[in-house]
């Protein structure tokens, strides 16, 4: 990978704006995401005219998992239950993880575990962290400022 693309991949902050394009969700639902505490920006909140929200990495995976679950057939009141759980999971994912989401957050790392919690729980979203991640990277690296 070149510097410019790698300084790119790891970009601190993303706007409002970027990641309506990342995600492909219009800036006013993630305005209205941010009322209703789904969304929230962790780098800086904007405090007045000429003041932007800057969010970081951890909030543009997270907002790519919610989006891409909510594409999905996930209803939003159970992302909102969730939301603060998968905000914790986006920040400190590696990758690797499959999510299983079923009225909370849980990561699967076997495929045995996985058949137990579904056998036991019943129907999940399940969803590849790699995904948000590659989908992160790759806009960061076309984005670069």
């Amino acid at each position: 990978m070149a510097t410019n693309e790698a300084e790119s991949a790891l970009r601190a902050t993303f706007t409002l704006p970027e990641l309506a394009q990342l995600t492909g969700i219009d800036s006013r639902t993630l305005h209205n995401w941010m009322r209703r505490d789904v969304l929230a920006p962790s780098h800086q909140r904007a405090s007045g005219s000429g003041t932007r929200n800057l969010f970081d990495r951890a909030d543009a995976l997270f907002l790519v998992i919610v989006a891409e679950l909510r594409r999905g057939g996930a209803e939003m009141p159970a992302l909102e239950r969730v939301a603060p759980e998968l905000r914790d999971f986006a920040a400190r994912s590696t990758g690797d993880e499959l999510l299983m989401i079923n009225g909370d957050v849980k990561p699967v790392r076997v495929t045995d575990q996985l058949v137990a919690d579904l056998d036991r729980q019943g129907p999940a979203f399940l969803y590849a962290i790699s995904r948000a991640h590659r989908a992160v990277a790759e806009f960061a690296a076309g984005t670069a400022r």
